[in-house]
């Protein structure tokens, strides 16, 4: 009976991230999505710090406050092949940094994360950051609230491919 309840709550839970994604088709005719495009500096096999112009590109939807896409740079891409990972296996790792999925709304994210023991409190509180400058006394959206939002989950991304280079080169 056990086993039948915990599968149940998997099953409702399985359920209820497909139903909040974050999906490429729902945001696609939004024209509030932000285009981020970012460069960094990683440390390649070598252990010598390199700059990747335009390392990450990601979509951010703002109606959705989540990541709609996020693509990798062909260098970035070329230094974890170099390593022995597989993007798949990269997206997957970056994807258990926030909690199981990069692509759910901000506040399903958090939740994730925090259920995961993944509580990032600097990502959090950006966020919110964000939200507080970036409203008026209405409640109304002020301009750059989504490029603000978008900037706490590049750094979040960020941090997290950086301990994945650390993991991957050590």
């Amino acid at each position: 009976m056990k086993n039948f309840k915990t599968l149940g709550f998997v099953a409702i839970l399985i359920a209820m991230i497909i139903i909040s994604s974050c999906s490429k088709e729902e945001t696609a005719s939004k024209s509030e999505n932000t285009t981020v495009t970012k460069s960094f500096t990683v440390r390649n096999t070598d252990k010598t710090e390199i700059v990747i112009e335009d390392a990450l590109i990601f979509v951010f939807s703002e109606d959705q406050e989540c990541i709609v896409s996020l693509d990798f740079s062909e260098e970035l891409e070329a230094l974890f092949d170099e390593a022995g990972y597989g993007m798949d296996e990269i997206r997957t790792m970056i994807d258990e940094e926030f909690g199981g999925s990069i692509y759910l709304p901000f506040d399903d994210i958090i939740e994730a994360m925090d259920a995961a023991g993944k509580s990032d409190d600097s990502f959090k509180d950006c966020w919110l950051d964000c939200h507080s400058r970036f409203t008026d006394e209405n409640g109304d959206k002020i301009p750059g609230r989504g490029e603000c939002k978008a900037a706490c989950f590049f750094v979040a991304i960020k941090d997290s491919i950086d301990k994945l280079i650390d993991k991957l080169l050590s």
